[in-house]
């Protein structure tokens, strides 16, 4: 299907996400669609060292390819209003605890939850600005 994140049921494929938000359209017609909580976890990460946790690729490629398809949905017709990333900090998930991570922004667990900002969020920010752009 595409590149596998650390979760073995998460794989990266922004042509099943632009398949889907065109399938959303044609199905239910809305007048809005609202994107929440897509992201993914980069394979590895949570036993890197820190630096090499900051310097996610996987997850920044992930982003610009997920925003790319969307945009070019977008273009075509498709209602997408809204955005969010997930997760905006590592965090607990339900099923795996503190063994994935997911967030732009990396949470150190041992060392009273120091934030470290990831490259995606750098990438993000410079997006977001008008400074980077999405395929």
């Amino acid at each position: 299907i595409g590149k596998v994140g650390d979760s073995p049921w998460l794989y990266a494929a922004p042509w099943g996400f632009y398949k889907l938000l065109h399938w959303v359209k044609r199905t239910y017609d809305p007048k809005a669609i609202i994107v929440t909580e897509n992201g993914v976890d980069v394979p590895g990460e949570s036993d890197m060292p820190l630096e090499e946790a900051l310097n996610d690729t996987f997850r920044r490629e992930f982003y610009r390819d997920y925003i790319g398809a969307m945009r070019r949905a977008v273009q075509e017709g498709v209602p997408v209003k809204g955005y969010t990333a997930w997760s905006f900090l590592d965090n607990y998930e339900w099923a795996d605890g503190y063994s994935k991570r997911f967030g732009l922004f990396y949470v150190d667990y041992a060392h009273n939850l120091t934030r470290h900002a990831k490259a995606s969020v750098k990438w993000f920010r410079a997006f977001v600005a008008g400074n980077e752009t999405a395929p």
